[in-house]
């Protein structure tokens, strides 16, 4: 289990895991998650799921919109569910 305090707000990572959990919230990792992961967002069906897997690594989760994987309006949808790395 890694953990990392920024301000006042502990992350917890499982070193193997695609999930990144916050006190509050739950992330996903769009250069980890596999298919079915990728899924739960919401929008993101299973070709839009292996779109994102094969344009991996993405630097930024911003890199979503700017490489024309999703249209803007979806990513707008889930921008505050995703994460590029874990927290260190």
């Amino acid at each position: 289990m890694t953990l990392a305090f920024i301000g006042t707000v502990c992350l917890a990572a499982d070193v193997k895991s695609n999930i990144i959990q916050t006190d509050q919230e739950q992330y996903v990792n769009i250069n980890t998650a596999p298919k079915d992961l990728l899924m739960t967002l919401p929008g993101v069906d299973d070709s839009l799921a292996q779109k994102i897997i094969n344009n991996r690594p993405y630097k930024k989760k911003e890199d979503l919109k700017t490489k024309k994987i999703m249209p803007a309006d979806l990513y707008e949808k889930i921008k505050n569910r995703i994460v590029t790395k874990d927290p260190t």
